[in-house]
């Protein structure tokens, strides 16, 4: 008797053809169906409204899903080709945004005003696209194997890229709007981290007029709580939160350089051992060419008797001098060699390894992707001719053209050094140092000494990394282990830091369970992790508990690990302490007010008086008088840490989180004149007065003519994102974009967790 799947085995590719169709249109149609289905019947609420239709919630949770899935695609890809992941998730979610519903409704309009513009992305603009990203580097077997992981065709993932291209695209398209400064915002910008104010200050706190505040009624106190409960608290944010916030409790253990440099830990022996090893690597590391004495200047033949080179350049050697003459009346700014270029990212490929990244069609896909493609051996090698060698064009002069902050960095996709070593600026030799015949200078025996350290060090936390994955690995096989429990088996040991630390010569430090704003502030949230992100971000973001990482700052090495993780929570009114906590902040809104007032009434007086406010304010013990140090508007981060540290609001010695407003206020005044002023988080009201500005105008103009903008143009960020803010509101108002009232509530039901 034949078999009953003979009739599937002989007719089995047009089976498998059939089955394909129905997936694809499972995951593309199925759910659009739905949720018209859904919306009828009322069990699928519309989420938002505008003018290009209604997405209903379902449409919004399928909307993210695939968001999800391109970014998981293209983080896989970058992943497998060696990038670091925390740098690609940063980078994926600045262009195509984050994960949130809120992000994706936000996309997704976006998508839909530039389709109303007359926009489209093409096929080729996505392989371009990808082609970018991975700078040609990756193969079409990486990228079908992300595919497979995360099961979309070639076809699917192609859909999913045009909606996140084409509100990607439309940003690029207003970015430039934001970008450019005009001479006057630059002085300004220059003046925010250049000019220094001198002030004294007269602090009221708003928390001594709590009192004077009558309590709200219960249902008053409600609403309040209702409003502000989905939000997290900030300590630089005047808006209350009452939403639980993320906190993490980190430990770590830190190796500081200086000691393990120490003649005790590093002999001269040793030093000399390592310097004979490698002696004409570290010669040529630090010889300097010795400097030509006036008798060897004079026995130097004459320019007329040595061959001319100029006769074999002259076309090299003619225009660039005229040029250079007419450039030298028109600019004053520094030569390179006083500044220095930016450090070039982009790779450089020969011709013959770019060829191997041409596009060619595979199969009968009609979605090539000609990012991954590699050509056959000898493909086209007789019928393309030679390259022809063309001169490189000469190099524009600076337009001074600020470097967007809105823009991908080149380099923000490169991986980062495999092994951690001591800080660079503690390791390199400066160009000075001279190399004695008798042996090893000081300062490089210095150097040696700070290798040999690196090295100990990375041994030494690579052995206690080897025992914390072991107690890892013990735990997870406890944690998933039923029987175990039952059984009654006691949990692993988590190894003891403060011991092992110090049987190493190491010491050890633990954070406790902390919001990101409070590890920020530790030792080893400050410091850097692999790709250049601060620790504090990565543990938040991206570190997985109980795995031990590297980090690095000025002078120490850390090795730490995330012990525990508190994910975000909505509390309920009637949890303990949280209505104490409701009526407090309250009370603090109200009081702002009554503070704000006696700092003005304060400014008043010292103003009437015309005098110093140590004599103004003379006899009052309740009311201090700040002279803090001269300060400049914002900071910029220290010159060996630039690449990681934004711009910031400096802080005031006895101000608690100065602020933008605090500043401004500041810095608009003229020496002698009075103004009032709140902190950031208005804890507390200020009378101020500037005493002198610093740097004098005169000094300060010729620093701006000479200064390159591109040192100081990140300071521009907070207008910028201002100016994103408004055009991204004003696209929704055109729309008519809305969320509805269901949609509220349902996410508010979400969170609580009712």
């Amino acid at each position: 008797m034949a078999s009953p799947f003979q009739v599937f085995r002989k007719n089995q590719k047009l089976w498998v053809a059939g089955l394909t169709i129905l997936v694809m249109f499972g995951f593309v149609f199925l759910p659009t169906i739905m949720d018209t289905m859904g919306g009828r019947s009322g069990s699928n609420p519309v989420a938002f409204k505008s003018k290009y239709g209604d997405l209903h919630e379902s449409q919004l949770h399928n909307l993210r899903e695939r968001h999800l899935r391109t970014l998981g695609i293209l983080k896989d890809i970058l992943q497998q080709s060696g990038y670091p992941a925390s740098r690609i998730q940063q980078q994926l979610e600045y262009m195509f945004g984050g994960s949130t519903l809120d992000d994706v409704a936000e996309s997704w309009l976006l998508a839909r005003h530039a389709e109303e513009m007359g926009m489209v992305v093409s096929d080729e603009m996505i392989n371009a696209f990808i082609k970018q990203i991975t700078q040609n580097q990756v193969k079409v077997d990486v990228f079908q194997s992300a595919f497979k992981r995360s099961g979309v065709s070639e076809r699917m993932f192609f859909e999913m890229m045009r909606d996140e291209l084409l509100a990607w695209k439309l940003k690029q398209i207003f970015y430039p709007s934001v970008v450019a400064a005009t001479p006057g915002q630059r002085w300004d910008y220059f003046c925010r981290v250049k000019r220094l104010a001198a002030i004294e200050a007269a602090p009221v706190a708003v928390a001594d007029y709590v009192g004077q505040v009558n309590d709200p009624s219960e249902e008053e106190l409600r609403a309040f709580f209702e409003e502000h409960k989905d939000k997290l608290p900030s300590p630089f944010s005047p808006e209350p939160g009452f939403k639980k916030p993320q906190k993490v409790a980190l430990e770590y253990f830190k190796a500081e350089t200086d000691k393990f440099i120490a003649p005790e830990m590093i002999s001269d022996e040793e030093v000399m051992r390592r310097y004979e090893k490698d002696k004409q690597r570290y010669d040529q590391f630090f010889r300097e060419p010795a400097p030509q004495t006036p008798a060897e200047t004079a026995e130097e033949k004459p320019a007329e008797d040595r061959p001319n080179a100029a006769d074999n350049k002259e076309t090299e050697t003619n225009e660039p001098v005229k040029k250079e003459e007419a450039g030298d009346k028109e600019s004053s700014r520094p030569t390179p060699a006083a500044e220095p270029n930016p450090p070039k990212t982009e790779r450089k490929e020969p011709a013959e390894k770019k060829k191997e990244g041409a596009s060619l069609g595979v199969g009968d896909s009609p979605f090539v992707l000609t990012a991954f493609q590699q050509p056959e051996a000898g493909d086209k090698a007789e019928s393309e001719p030679p390259v022809k060698s063309e001169p490189a064009p000469e190099k524009p002069q600076s337009t001074e053209k600020p470097a967007s902050s809105l823009q991908p960095p080149a380099s923000s996709l490169q991986p980062p050094a495999s092994s951690l070593q001591p800080p660079a600026s503690s390791l390199q030799p400066p160009a000075s140092s001279l190399q004695p015949e008798t042996g090893p200078s000081e300062r490089l025996r210095e150097y040696i000494r700070r290798e040999i350290a690196g090295e100990k060090i990375n041994v030494l936390f690579d052995r206690l990394s080897g025992q914390m994955d072991q107690y890892r690995e013990k735990q997870s096989e406890y944690d998933f282990s039923p029987a175990a429990k039952k059984e009654g088996k006691s949990p692993p040991v988590r190894p003891d830091l403060e011991k092992l630390a110090k049987q190493n010569g190491l010491t050890a430090g633990r954070t406790g369970l902390v919001a990101d704003w409070d590890a920020a502030e530790s030792e080893i949230g400050s410091a850097l992790v692999g790709g250049g992100i601060r620790a504090w971000q990565y543990a938040f973001h991206s570190m997985a508990k109980l795995r031990p990482e590297k980090a690095m700052d000025l002078g120490n090495l850390y090795l730490f690990w995330k012990t525990e993780d508190a994910k975000e929570e909505v509390p309920k009114f009637e949890d303990e302490g949280v209505r104490e906590e409701v009526l407090r902040a309250w009370k603090m809104i109200q009081a702002r007010e009554l503070a704000k007032k006696e700092a003005e009434a304060l400014a008043a007086e010292a103003r009437e008086a015309d005098k110093p406010f140590a004599r103004v304010f003379a006899g009052r013990p309740k009311l201090p008088v700040l002279t803090p140090p001269p300060f400049t508007w914002m900071t910029l981060g220290s010159v060996s840490l630039s690449f990681s540290r934004q711009p910031e609001i400096s802080a005031v010695e006895g101000v608690d989180i100065a602020g933008e407003e605090f500043m401004r206020t500041v810095f608009r005044l003229k020496p002698g004149e009075v103004g009032a002023a709140m902190n950031a988080p208005q804890t507390a009201a200020y009378a101020v007065r500037l005493i002198k500005y610093s740097p004098s105008y005169k000094v300060l103009w010729e620093q701006f003519k000479v200064d390159d903008f591109r040192k100081y143009s990140a300071v521009a960020q907070g207008d910028r994102n201002q100016m994103y803010q408004a055009w991204l509101n004003e696209i929704k108002t055109t729309a008519g974009f809305k969320w509805t009232d269901e949609h509220k509530k349902r996410l508010r039901t979400e969170d609580s967790g009712q």
